[in-house]
């Protein structure tokens, strides 16, 4: 049964998505603070966290980046409506996905099957269709072990979104690939009219790799379509 960790100051919030998400088949854990959330992790393991923004003391923000430091486990930001930095922010500090509240409960659990579903499918397709590893630059990516690892041998954490999103290029090197079907390999569902959730994964994963590679244009922007990965790519195996 997949464990989710819920972190939100407000009690009524917590024990709605804790009843809904349990008769979905979840198991939910709850807390209300950075604390809560460290303490948790400290006792168990979690297969998504979902975080508020505005939390007593330290705020999600900050703590969705030091989490993402620390693990790749799935984020999803909670966020109110007319803060759109946060929103932003947040994908740049290495949130999956977001949902501005007021949010429906099956919108949540909507991002969060999808989010799963991708994390199951390419784990079958790292083990049976697709090729397990890539080269680019003398970087080894291998798709099986969860393993960006560059020409010195050190390896490159990678959150889990920023993984989905580099095999997808590799795989379609020199193809301009549309910001839809990024959201929709990412996200299980299309682009809003004004979400830059893809641009953001995009400038994220620019920000890590391009001082490792030494090229600034790897990820080329096609305007009004989407991006290009622009470096050959090999197939090991």
């Amino acid at each position: 049964m997949d464990h989710i960790l819920v972190i939100d100051d407000d009690p009524e919030i917590l024990e709605l998505l804790q009843q809904f998400l349990q008769r979905q088949g979840l198991q939910v854990s709850t807390g209300a603070s950075g604390d809560d959330l460290w303490a948790a992790l400290e006792d168990n393991c979690y297969d998504l966290v979902i975080l508020d923004v505005l939390l007593p003391g330290v705020d999600g923000l900050t703590l969705c980046r030091e989490l993402r430091a620390k693990s790749d486990v799935p984020i999803v930001i909670l966020t109110a409506l007319d803060e759109e930095t946060d929103r932003i922010v947040g994908l740049e500090v290495g949130a999956d996905d977001y949902l501005v509240k007021p949010f429906s409960p099956r919108e949540l659990l909507a991002r969060i099957r999808a989010i799963f579903r991708r994390a199951a499918l390419g784990s079958r397709n790292g083990v049976q269709n697709e090729p397990k590893v890539f080269t680019f630059e003398q970087f080894r990516f291998d798709v099986t072990k969860h393993e960006l690892r560059a020409p010195n041998d050190v390896v490159i954490h990678l959150s889990r979104t920023e993984f989905d999103l580099l095999r997808l290029f590799v795989k379609r090197s020199h193809e301009a690939i549309d910001r839809n079907d990024i959201s929709e390999h990412l996200r299980g569902h299309e682009l809003g009219a004004f979400d830059r959730s893809v641009d953001l994964h995009v400038s994220r994963l620019r920000t890590k790799l391009a001082p490792l590679l030494g090229v600034e244009d790897f990820i080329r922007t096609i305007r009004g379509t989407g991006y290009m990965f622009t470096l050959d790519v090999d197939v090991l195996k």
